[in-house]
């Protein structure tokens, strides 16, 4: 069955078994998608992937539960347009953190975190969460969707597209489909097919822009910048290439998390290459920081310290040259005679007063 978590009690979540219950947490930003499509592009396309996966695994697995956490509209490295909300990396991955440790502490053993944002910082700051808590709790919190995006952007998918299409896709356009970054044809033919009513019309009428990949790596924001905030081919996008898509990212869900069910371990396999990447992990940067910041006063002490012997060494080679420079002084300090007392010689006799 399919429940909503906010409208459960705590008694009725209690009494879900946990080796049967599931939960499904989109997890996705508000970000501008182009003149043509709403700012909450990737968090209603999340929130449509968690509720389509969870009615096909419950038309399958009817002794199952499966829980439709609220979306949350968060992602990192959003294109800084007006209306983009962008949240620190670290921020994502603690707070998922904290969603997945409330369930986990309590026995729960499947999580699942649904993602539309492409940023490999975001991509990668879910993965870090889910490995997280799998490595406190020993449970299954998977975030699978980076490793389907990159797929996808690597054109593994376009020949099963092309299997559920009316009319198969020209070469010329599964080309180009290489170069659909954002708020192109995949993002607006979604959009077509269940929220048409944001759709500008004028999509239509827009020219293509395509980049490759490493130049929307690395300046994603100056490459939509010269569009009005879109990567791809929006023009050629439809209703029909949408629901062919769906269909096969549908069954790629399905068959993953069928085999989590039955107990294989799926965690190493759904993490994306970028989490391999060490400069995109969240904590890269500010290790460096501290690193350099160690380094640095490590530096300053032995710098001090060498400055202190370096004085040290100075003050006796000036002692030795003031002795030089003067032998009788050292010679009368070598022939001070003391008084002999008991101290210095202990078997002298104790002199005798005499009153």
């Amino acid at each position: 069955m399919i429940f909503k978590f906010e409208e459960l009690n705590w008694k009725e979540l209690d009494a879900m078994d946990r080796t049967k219950t599931m939960f499904f947490l989109p997890v996705s930003p508000l970000e501008e998608h182009g003149p043509h499509l709403p700012i909450g592009v990737d968090f209603i396309n999340a929130d449509f992937f968690a509720r389509e996966t969870a009615e096909v695994l419950a038309n399958t697995h009817a002794d199952w539960n499966f829980i439709l956490i609220p979306a949350l509209a968060l992602g990192a490295h959003v294109i800084d347009y007006v209306g983009s909300i962008r949240i620190r990396q670290r921020v994502i991955r603690d707070l998922l953190v904290d969603y997945g440790s409330s369930l986990a502490r309590h026995g729960f053993k499947y999580i699942v975190v649904f993602n539309a944002h492409a940023a490999p910082g975001h991509i990668v700051a879910l993965e870090e969460a889910c490995e997280a808590v799998n490595r406190k709790y020993n449970i299954q919190m998977v975030s699978p969707t980076g490793r389907f995006t990159i797929k996808l952007f690597l054109g593994e998918y376009y020949e099963r597209f092309n299997k559920y299409m009316p009319k198969p896709m020209a070469a010329e356009l599964i080309k180009d489909m290489k170069k659909d970054f954002h708020a192109g044809l995949w993002e607006t033919s979604m959009m077509l097919m269940f929220r048409p009513d944001l759709v500008k019309e004028d999509y239509k009428s827009l020219e293509p822009h395509l980049k490759e990949m490493w130049e929307v790596l690395t300046n994603s924001e100056g490459c939509s910048n010269e569009s009005g905030g879109y990567l791809g081919i929006p023009a050629s996008a439809s209703i029909e290439f949408a629901r062919a898509s769906t269909r096969v990212m549908r069954d790629e869900f399905f068959s993953l998390l069928e085999r989590m069910m039955k107990g294989q371990n799926i965690r190493r396999e759904v993490t994306s290459v970028y989490s391999w990447v060490p400069f995109l992990k969240t904590d890269f940067w500010s290790n460096v920081a501290l690193l350099t910041g160690v380094v640095s006063v490590a530096a300053g002490v032995v710098g001090v310290v060498k400055l202190m012997m370096e004085s040290e060494q100075k003050a006796r080679t000036r002692t030795r040259r003031r002795r030089a420079g003067n032998p009788a002084a050292v010679a009368a300090q070598s022939n001070v005679v003391q008084s002999p007392d008991s101290h210095t010689d202990p078997t002298a006799p104790i002199p005798q007063v005499t009153p």
